[in-house]
């Protein structure tokens, strides 16, 4: 099993749009999945929206600068993640600061970071396979799954 963190950091090599964020997201979503999105604490649109989602999660440490909505995937949510319109600002690729869907992923920093879990070889080059023509926007760390485990 292996680990794999994807940073966009050069968008401007191609001229790319949200479709790799969405072909590697839908791999990962899965109806009845628990996720947390984050949001800022200014980003009303984005709570509002999330709040459709779920519920506020009051117990969360970081309430003074972020807002946590938690709840369970549906398929109504997935839809509308994946087929919602690339954000205005062109750096972002989702309105969520963070969406995570445990264990296996997390969308960080508007989606120009993917944090994934748990990766079959199959579903490592899957990945891969979707990010081969843009390849050279991102930075790319695969890891071996134990390289995550602690020793206790």
């Amino acid at each position: 099993m292996y680990g794999m963190s994807i940073y966009l950091i050069d968008r401007s090599i191609h001229d790319i749009d949200t479709d790799w964020w969405k072909k590697i997201t839908a791999k990962f979503l899965q109806p009845g999945d628990a996720f947390e999105i984050r949001c800022w604490k200014e980003e009303a649109d984005a709570i509002e929206q999330a709040l459709c989602y779920g519920s506020l999660n009051l117990e969360d440490s970081n309430q003074e600068y972020e807002t946590s909505i938690k709840g369970a995937l549906t398929k109504n949510m997935i839809h509308n993640i994946l087929a919602t319109p690339q954000p205005q600002d062109d750096e972002m690729m989702t309105e969520f600061f963070t969406i995570n869907v445990e264990p296996r992923f997390c969308s960080a920093h508007y989606g120009t970071e993917l944090h994934l879990f748990h990766l079959s070889e199959q579903e490592l080059a899957d990945i891969k396979e979707i990010l081969k023509h843009v390849w050279d926007c991102f930075s790319v760390d695969v890891c071996s799954m134990e390289d995550y485990v602690q020793e206790e």
